[in-house]
């Protein structure tokens, strides 16, 4: 038997059930408010709870996301590892996003490091593109698309880090040129640019 023709004979059977059920079904007496019903609480009510009831939410209740999330501190391994770092990308509250080159690059390879000093979203991420000869920043900040690259780029890395972070990446890039950055923000709503730095250059190589 086709799948189809199993899928309509389960929903006709459902539907079937469904209409003997109601038919069967007892009705629902109505409740004899006018004569004193007795609580089934130990204290003395009385019912329909006329008396004003203290409820349990009542009290007030700290949540556990009022406090402020501040970002991690760094122990003296990690201050080291960022040390090595050739690019920074950092993300500040108000849709900032701005790039700093520590070490420029001497290969086609990179440490990257994200910083994320806002707590407004839920993720933050950066894209990593070279874009074609003759093309600028310029060209990248008027390409809006989140779904989309723009058509003059090539693509070589991509991260999603939290908000309150500082993450630490290595990555080869196996396409010589202009380094670029875009960075998006996501939640709890739509993804959304919040702005392009860059360039970068990409070393060939070594002999």
């Amino acid at each position: 038997m086709k799948r189809s023709r199993v899928y309509i004979l389960a929903i006709s059977i459902l539907l079937v059930v469904l209409v003997v059920s109601g038919c069967v079904a007892p009705k629902a007496e109505p409740f004899p408010t006018t004569v004193p019903q007795s609580c089934p609480t130990t204290a003395a009510i009385s019912c329909p709870t006329t008396a004003p009831l203290s409820c349990p939410t009542s009290v007030p209740q700290s949540c556990p996301t009022t406090a402020a999330q501040a970002m991690p501190q760094m122990t003296g391994w990690r201050r080291l590892i960022s040390s090595y770092s050739n690019v920074v990308i950092t993300f500040d509250k108000g849709d900032k996003c701005s790039m700093e080159v520590k070490n420029p690059l001497s290969a086609p390879e990179m440490n990257l490091e994200i910083v994320v000093n806002d707590t407004t979203y839920q993720n933050y991420m950066v894209v990593d593109m070279i874009l074609d000869p003759g093309k600028t920043l310029a060209d990248l900040e008027a390409w809006t698309s989140v779904v989309d690259p723009p058509p003059y780029s090539q693509g070589v890395g991509l991260d999603i880090v939290g908000s309150a972070s500082r993450t630490a990446i290595g990555r080869n890039i196996p396409i010589l040129g202009q380094l670029y950055f875009t960075c998006f923000v996501q939640g709890p709503d739509s993804l959304k640019i919040i702005g392009s730095v860059g360039p970068v250059e990409v070393p060939a190589e070594a002999p």
